[in-house]
């Protein structure tokens, strides 16, 4: 399984990042799923569910670094 989350454009709304689509994809050919709700009856069995996070409070050098595919070291200790 392949669980995507795609981030919105925190430029383009003025708002911070939040997730505008959600795939669960499988490696069996299954097709995917779009649904949260679906998604997290699927996930269920292992313990396991997908739910939006709030980033609006956090300072934008932070919301900054949560998009961002990799994280230097110093970066990394900022987030902590």
């Amino acid at each position: 399984m392949l669980l995507e989350a795609f981030m919105g454009n925190e430029r383009s709304t003025g708002n911070a990042p939040h997730v505008t689509a959600v795939n669960l994809e499988f490696s069996d050919g299954q097709l995917p799923m779009t649904d949260v709700g679906d998604i997290n009856r699927h996930l269920r069995h292992i313990g396991a569910g997908v739910w939006p996070i709030e980033f609006r409070g956090l300072p934008s050098e932070i919301r900054g670094l949560m998009k961002q595919i990799r994280l230097t070291s110093e970066e990394k200790e900022k987030l902590k």
